[in-house]
């Protein structure tokens, strides 16, 4: 327990430390920069008392430096605009102030809360929760300072652009609000964040007015431009306290309250700050005319001259820009209206389209032209006189000693007449000003030229100072630069008017100062005037060292896959004769594997046909000839069993499978042969679970294949083991399984172990004795691996082989096992129908039903087999057809013959399908087609009569399911229970079934898609009306494969869709058979 105290008091030591660090402070010492005289306070006693139980006020600041309200002129100085307000407050109530410096004002606020420090300066905003606040000290607003040809689109909300900010995480939210397509930075330092500003002109900087003006102005001469932001809040600079420090709030105000106006600007102008700065900052107030104007017109059509640099032009992204249209703009956000800019190319189009558009307004207008009654001007925004200007290197300095020279004027002006009439002799020419106006100039083109003073002053600014001079002042009325409209437009005047009287003569000179020398530096930089040129040509130069070296790679790259195609080609060519080398090894190898038992073959048979054998010639010939078929037989299922396994065809398929049973039999089917060659054949069986799920056909042909194997190479007197172990079982509940085939036959060496698993590798020549195709340990190899298995060898020469299969299966449940009796005669003998068009096929399978005592009748077509069927007394048992026959094949015999089936209303015979096409698709193309079985060809007898007894094990374990009594019920119902009006309903049930099926037949076979559907829908209605719920159903399903033309799935339902309707009339059928008394 005292360790736990111990550890708590540690904590709360460590948390309050860290506490202390985060709010630690510098101290100040305030200097005051200007010293306006004291006001005289009336000082309410509850103020007073506080004041005098504070003697000294403690004032929190914090970093960055932001002026002019905090300067850092010292390290340990608090200078500023805050700074002298503060001092101010200190000789008004006689107070000492000191002044705490924090990291950030996250700090200050701590601090605030903690009472380390008692009011803070230099906050922002109309409101603080949970702290007072006092007047405002300084007016100020929200902006955004960015490059002079950095247009901000507003609608797009800055799209594109860095929005750099010195703040916290709140001010984030609140910018990201008004500005959600930029790109949020946050900066620490304001001088830097201009500084980013001024090297990238798709970055941007939120803050307030006063500082990022002060910044601009000193360090930049006033290059950046500012524009108006509506994010953020107010600006405007306050003190903060905690609400228990109210006294000191309200000595604050009172303070701010009786400061005059002059002491204001005396700060003001200490800092550089002018009286606008200290008038209202914010919107305009309008009154109820002029409110009622700018909602009737939210965009103003704003019309140019681009030739009055730098009041309006275009910048180099095209965009207009200059003095004016800043102004302007400006004028325009604190209404609430956008502006349209319309430039046109002399001022008599301009006041031409003025007539037109009575509701724009002109940007610069001369108010000092001759009176229009259709044109009013604002009062005057800029005032200048005219001047001539001429080379420098030209003596004239007046218009008198112009004389015979060429002096140009701006196009349409009002004092020419004048000018001429006064200088006769002065050749004066109309020009549109522009640079190439004082490229002229220069160039001697022009002699002299009249412009405003501001636009003289302007060149000055630029890289042509050198080689212009002012020559003289003229006498000629000052130009009064303003704006204008037409008289309709009053309220819009009114506006301006009142906006242009909040800008001081002075701040408008310094930003107009401003505009010429940032204008001046950019349009005549010889990088700006010729980028394009020198972009130009570097590109070019460019290009063309990136086309020598593509060039260059190109034709490596070329080379490269000439040779890369070329050894390609070569390998190909390889692979090519490599497979014609095995093509014709695989042709020669079968040639031979063929012929050698077809020469046997042959041979015995044309003996035996000739008659010339004796009889126990006879008989051995026969056996000699029966072996060879075999043979042959079996090379053909190696081919085909090879070729699936190759495709990826031959999958596996999971079934009970009893491994003793399986053993024991391949064993007793391979006795004989071992017997033969007097071959002890032994078995040795260790399993706990003999019952698996595992693919019993690929098993038995890996045993059998090893065991033959085994046999045919262990010589006469040796001896062949089959060992079958369990290992242990793996987290899958799988067990481990081994099955090895051991013999004591010749053995092989290492080099024959390494191929033994190739296709049609063998032992030796020498063994060539010995009958086989060599196909059958590579097929073993391979299918082990599709079990997921694996087939090793072990082998001595001369020492015998020994087989290894191990693989992995899970346990099954015991089944019963049915006992195929070993007899070649059937159990029962049945009349059978055999059609098939191969004639020796016909003979040889009547002959092998005939020898196990079935009765068989043998056709050569489905038609004929349909004549048979039809004609049948009593009726066939069942039918066995070749699947592929010219004409009808067996599929669509199969299909007729259950539709007449179903019409007739007879039982439906057991149909097998009989083919050599050994494929899975086959299979399932037989059973849509509503075939019973389906073979593959060759079979011997004993495999046959196993099919065939195994087809009537099914028939038998399939009774047909009892007729849903709700059908019954429910045509009773429509009979009305009446038993000759219930014959009637099944009678016109069965004939509209017919018609159905039939139709329904029909359209399958044509594929016609529309008419199935209709079709299964007429099925589907006589369904429901006789609740026959499975055939509604199957009748839904058919629908919807109609619907997919999906022909297989539509030729499956069929099939079901006709047993079922046969399952119905049959039942319906027996039903009216039973006696009443049955029933």
């Amino acid at each position: 327990m005292q360790i736990l105290k111990r550890c708590f008091v540690v904590c709360a030591l460590i948390l309050s430390l860290s506490a202390h660090a985060l709010t630690k402070a510098t101290p100040l010492t305030l200097v005051a920069r200007s010293a306006p005289s004291e006001p005289t306070v009336q000082i309410p006693a509850d103020v007073q008392n506080w004041l005098s139980q504070h003697p000294e006020i403690t004032v929190g600041t914090w970093m960055p430096i932001h002026p002019p309200f905090a300067v850092n002129y010292g390290l340990h100085s608090f200078e500023g605009l805050s700074a002298d307000y503060l001092a101010l407050l200190q000789n008004t109530y006689a107070v000492k102030i000191n002044v705490m410096r924090y990291a950030n004002e996250a700090d200050a606020l701590t601090a605030l809360k903690a009472g380390e420090v008692d009011v803070l300066e230099g906050v922002r905003g109309e409101e603080r929760q949970g702290l007072l606040l006092s007047n405002t000290y300084q007016p100020d607003r929200a902006v955004l300072i960015h490059q002079p040809n950095s247009h901000l689109n507003y609608n797009d909300h800055l799209s594109g652009k860095i929005l750099y900010y010195v703040g916290d995480e709140g001010l984030r939210t609140r910018l990201h609000q008004f500005y959600p397509a930029a790109k949020l930075t946050a900066i620490t330092d304001y001088f830097n964040g201009v500084a980013a500003v001024a090297q990238n002109a798709d970055a941007v900087m939120w803050g307030n007015q006063i500082t990022l003006s002060n910044i601009n102005q000193r360090d930049y001469g006033n290059r950046l431009n500012i524009a108006n932001s509506d994010a953020g809040g107010p600006q405007n600079l306050r003190f903060a306290a905690l609400k228990n420090q109210a006294p000191l709030i309200s000595a604050i105000n009172l303070l701010l309250a009786e400061l005059p106006y002059a002491a204001r600007n005396e700060i003001s102008g200490t800092w550089g700050l002018d009286s606008l700065t200290n008038r209202n900052m914010g919107a305009y107030t309008l009154d109820d005319e002029q409110r009622a104007w700018a909602q009737q017109h939210p965009v103003l059509p704003v019309f140019v001259v681009n030739r009055h640099v730098p009041l309006t032009f275009l910048d180099n992204q095209g965009n207009e820009s200059g003095f004016s249209v800043a102004l302007i703009e400006s004028i325009a956000h604190k209404i609430g209206i956008k502006v349209t800019w319309k430039t046109f190319k002399n001022y008599e189009s301009m006041y031409s389209a003025l007539k037109k558009e009575p509701n724009a307004l002109v940007a610069v207008a001369d108010a000092s032209a001759p009176p229009d009654p259709k044109v009013v001007y604002s009062r005057p925004y800029l005032i200048t006189g005219w001047v001539l200007v001429t080379r420098k290197d030209k003596p004239e300095t007046s218009l008198e000693e112009m004389a015979g020279k060429k002096v140009a004027v701006y196009a349409g002006s009002y004092y020419l007449p004048a000018l001429r009439e006064r200088y006769p002799k002065v050749i004066f020419e109309e020009h549109i000003f522009s640079y190439d106006t004082a490229i002229s100039l220069w160039t001697t083109t022009l002699d002299g030229a009249i412009v405003p003073r501001n636009a003289a002053n302007y060149f000055a600014e630029t890289q042509l100072a050198r080689h212009f001079k002012i020559a003289s002042s003229l006498p000629l009325a000052p130009l009064r630069i303003a704006m204008a409209s037409s008289p309709q437009n009053q309220a819009l005047l009114a506006i301006i008017n009142n906006a242009l009287t909040e800008y001081t003569p002075q701040s408008l000179d310094s930003q107009l100062s401003a505009w010429q020398v940032r204008h001046a530096q950019e349009s005549f930089n010889t990088w700006i005037r010729y980028r394009d040129i020198f972009i130009g040509i570097t590109s070019l130069i460019t290009l063309s060292i990136i086309f020598v070296f593509w060039r260059n790679r190109f034709l490596k790259r070329n080379l490269a896959e000439q040779r890369r195609l070329q050894l390609a080609l070569d390998d190909a060519r390889q692979k090519a004769e490599s497979a014609s080398m095995s093509k014709s090894a695989f042709l020669s190898q079968m040639s031979h594997e063929i012929r050698t038992p077809m020469n046997a073959l042959a041979g015995l048979l044309e003996l035996e046909h000739l008659g010339r054998s004796t009889p126990s010639q006879s008989k051995n010939n026969i056996a000699v000839a029966y072996e060879s078929a075999r043979s042959l037989i079996m090379l053909v299922g190696d081919i085909l069993d090879m070729a699936k396994i190759e495709s990826g065809t031959m999958a596996v398929k999971k079934a009970p499978l009893s491994l003793t049973n399986t053993v024991n039999n391949c064993l007793t089917l391979f006795r004989s042969a071992a017997e033969a060659k007097n071959i002890t054949l032994r078995a040795e069986i260790t399993v706990t679970h003999a019952y698996v799920l595992f693919d019993s056909v690929m098993f038995r042909q890996i045993l059998s294949n090893l065991l033959s194997n085994a046999i045919k190479f262990t010589p006469e007197g040796g001896e062949v083991e089959v060992a079958l172990y369990e290992g242990k079982s793996t987290v899958e509940g799988q067990a481990e399984y081994a099955l090895e085939v051991c013999d004591s036959g010749i053995g092989l060496s290492a080099e024959q172990q390494r191929d033994i698993f190739e296709p049609f590798v063998q032992v030796d020549e020498a063994q060539a004795t010995h009958k086989g195709t060599g196909l059958g340990l590579s097929i073993c190899h391979k299918l082990s691996e599709l079990l997921h298995g694996t087939l090793s060898i072990e082998s001595e020469l001369g020492e015998g082989a020994t087989f290894i299969f191990r693989f992995f299966a899970s346990p099954a449940a015991v089944e019963s096992q049915q006992h195929t009796p070993d007899t070649l005669f059937a159990a029962q003998a049945k009349s059978i129908l055999v059609v098939d068009d191969h004639a020796p096929n016909r003979l040889l399978l009547s002959q092998q039903l005939e020898s196990a005592g079935h009765h068989c009748i043998t056709v050569e077509n489905a038609q004929q087999a349909l004549v048979a069927w039809a004609e049948a007394r009593p009726p066939f048992e069942l039918i066995i057809t070749d699947c592929n026959m010219p004409g009808m094949s067996g599929f669509a015999l199969t299909r007729r013959l259950r539709a007449l089936e179903i019409a007739n209303q007879s039982p439906a015979v057991p149909i097998i399908g009989y083919t050599a096409m050994a494929e899975h698709s086959v299979t399932e193309q037989a059973r849509e087609a509503g075939m019973t079985d389906c073979m593959f060809k060759p079979l011997d007898l004993r495999q046959l009569l196993s099919r065939i007894e195994g087809v009537e094990a099914s028939a038998a374990a399939t009774q047909p399911a009892p007729l849903d009594p709700r059908i019954i019920v429910c045509l009773d119902q429509l009979a009305q229970s009446d038993p000759d009006a219930f014959k009637s309903v099944v009678q016109t049930l069965r004939e509209q079934n017919q018609r159905d099926i039939a139709a329904l037949q029909q359209h399958i076979a044509a594929k016609n898609f529309p008419h199935i559907h209709n079709t299964a829908h007429s099925i589907l209605n006589t369904a429901k009306m006789t609740n026959a719920l499975e055939l509604k159903e199957i009748c839904k399903k058919m629908e919807t494969a109609a619907h997919n033309e999906d022909i297989t799935e539509i030729s499956r339902l069929f099939v079901q869709c006709q047993q079922c309707i046969q399952h119905i009339e049959t039942g319906l059928q027996s039903y009216l058979s039973t006696p009443p008394e049955a029933t």
